[in-house]
């Protein structure tokens, strides 16, 4: 029989208790975040493997997400430009 994987993730931030810093600063940090993972998984076929929410798929939801987030408004279209070249890799 087939043994389904349980999949979890370690929080690491689960205990934090300081300060994340002004919202400037946050927006700042997604926007790094985002280019480094542009740069390291470009949208191609070496990026597809993992799921919905890792791989391809799971990056174009992340710039989707970033996306409709008010805050960033600013680079609304470029996210949504990124999301749509990470869905449609195949």
């Amino acid at each position: 029989m087939f043994r389904s994987r349980s999949r979890c993730f370690v929080n690491g931030y689960e205990k934090f208790t300081g300060a994340l810093g002004s919202v400037e600063y946050l927006r700042n940090l997604v926007q790094r975040v985002l280019q480094l993972i542009e740069e390291r998984s470009p949208p191609d076929r070496s990026s597809c493997d993992g799921g919905l929410y890792v791989g391809a798929a799971g990056i174009g939801y992340a710039f989707y997400s970033v996306a409709e987030s008010s805050e960033f408004s600013n680079i609304r279209e470029q996210c949504l430009g990124k999301a749509l070249e990470y869905m449609q890799v195949k």
